[in-house]
């Protein structure tokens, strides 16, 4: 294998094809990045059999071939090297050289025949929307994504399209995110995204105008944007019914200001330091709020006066619980809808039905 090509552009590639890259495994060809160089192109792949992410790239391809390369070394050579074109070639024992300007190195290769296929599957739908938005959803929803891999299908999001609804969903036992928008497909459909192909999603650096395609198979989902392909397996499993876990109804109620209301949990929360969490409680009534904090260091309380509808009540909640679905709300009022002391708390936009956080109360001595 021979070929030369735009240094920048190699390592542009490379770096973000090495995020899924194996870190540690049993298998050394794992750790490597794959490059083929055929018909013209030179195309990257990296999979640690979760993951995969694969692009071409434009290069001057003198003969073919393909090698693994170790992706923490390639990539550090690559990013040291001058800015010129560099030249790389593989031999008969898969000795690969990487020339640039005056700079040579000699890496040792691993055959390809080693490296495992990428999994092809028979497209069943393909979604089509703005990459940004789809981004900005998974950041909404991804801290109620749990990390309790006794219960595997909640290590991932629910993608549920129903009447040209998207929704991502997220449950973790102590709370759920739910972020919808509308999508210009058809056909209703669900499946589970892992939460670590999603992060990796994140990482896709994109503009406004950026689409992604979201490709949907039998047991995996390929997210292609700008020229590259994530293609991960699904989860397997029965997701909560997560619309029946949705309170209907509301005994206490009020509307305020997310960051009032933010700012109030945080001062309780500097007192929250210990590895048993103290809860912060809420005594709600027609005055408004008195939330407090007792701690093994010290104790805090504050008064916040705002209209409140309904019953008064006492509750208390994990502040981090509480604080990852506040700064999740990305309108400045929020709708709170309690249901009595040990029913999940529902936080709603004012207007429009976007996002709905639901978070568990903890009991109080």
């Amino acid at each position: 294998m021979k070929f030369t090509c735009d240094r920048k552009l190699f390592f542009e590639k490379l770096n973000n094809i090495q995020r899924t890259v194996s870190s540690k495994s049993v298998l050394p060809v794992l750790e490597g990045i794959l490059l083929k160089a055929y018909n013209g192109k030179l195309s990257l792949c990296s999979y640690d059999l979760e993951i995969g992410t694969t692009s071409d790239m434009e290069a001057n391809i003198i003969s073919e071939g393909e090698v693994v390369l170790k992706a923490k070394l390639l990539v550090d050579v690559i990013n040291k090297l001058p800015n010129d074109n560099v030249y790389v070639s593989t031999d008969d024992k898969l000795v690969t050289e990487i020339k640039c300007g005056s700079v040579k190195y000699q890496l040792t290769g691993i055959s390809s025949v080693e490296f495992p296929d990428l999994p092809t599957y028979q497209e069943k739908n393909k979604i089509v929307m703005k990459a940004s938005l789809l981004q900005d959803m998974i950041k909404k929803i991804r801290y109620a994504i749990s990390d309790n891999i006794q219960k595997p299908v909640y290590t991932g999001a629910l993608f549920d399209i129903s009447e040209k609804t998207l929704s991502l969903v997220a449950v973790d036992g102590f709370r759920m995110a739910i972020r919808k928008e509308y999508v210009n497909i058809n056909e209703d459909m669900k499946f589970i995204v892992p939460g670590k192909t999603l992060s990796e999603v994140l990482k896709f650096s994109v503009n406004e105008d950026d689409n992604i395609e979201i490709i949907v198979g039998q047991r995996h989902v390929t997210f292609s944007i700008n020229g590259y392909y994530l293609v991960s397996r699904l989860l397997d499993g029965v997701f909560i019914d997560y619309n029946s876990s949705i309170p209907d109804t509301a005994s206490t109620s009020f509307v305020v200001n997310k960051n009032t209301f933010t700012e109030c949990i945080e001062r309780m929360a500097l007192l929250n330091f210990d590895k048993l969490v103290s809860p912060v409680t809420c005594v709600i009534n027609n005055d408004g709020i008195n939330f407090s904090s007792i701690t093994s260091v010290g104790s805090a309380d504050e008064s916040l006066d705002i209209m409140v509808s309904g019953e008064p009540l006492t509750i208390g909640f994990n502040n981090r619980y509480l604080l990852d679905a506040l700064r999740n709300c990305d309108t400045d009022k929020i709708k709170m809808d309690f249901n009595g002391a040990r029913k999940p708390l529902k936080i709603m936009p004012l207007d429009g039905d976007s996002f709905l956080f639901i978070v568990l109360p903890m009991r109080l001595s």
